[in-house]
């Protein structure tokens, strides 16, 4: 399976986007929420073209696990989905993201949106 960007309808007013991976499990999703779908392809487009400006970060989460992050000047542009146990595997993660998100496809075609119970 190559690996894809697909976009959410949360709400009337909230587009999130997410890449699901080869394994089919999603692996990352865009730190903030867009107003469309358009705002949210774009949004994964600068993900896809700026993907060697971002600078990696891994932090502790409160069950002292870890979880990564992707930011530039500052602004927080990805978040990595799942927590890991040990920062090697954090690292990894991140680093499989990075190598993916320039090969995936963007799923315009079946944005799906999620049920009122929550994202």
């Amino acid at each position: 399976m190559v690996p894809v960007f697909q976009m959410v309808r949360a709400d009337a007013e909230t587009v999130w986007w997410h890449m699901v991976g080869p394994s089919g499990r999603i692996i990352a999703r865009g730190a903030a929420p867009e107003p469309t779908f358009e705002a949210a392809h774009a949004a994964v487009s600068h993900v896809m073209d700026s993907i060697d400006l971002f600078s990696a970060s891994m932090r502790r989460t409160e069950s002292f696990r870890w979880q990564w992050s992707l930011t530039l000047d500052h602004e927080t542009f990805v978040w990595g989905v799942g927590e890991q146990d040990r920062l090697d595997k954090c690292e990894a993660a991140c680093r499989k993201f990075t190598l993916l998100a320039p090969l995936a496809d963007i799923d315009i075609d079946r944005a799906r949106t999620l049920a009122t119970a929550g994202r």
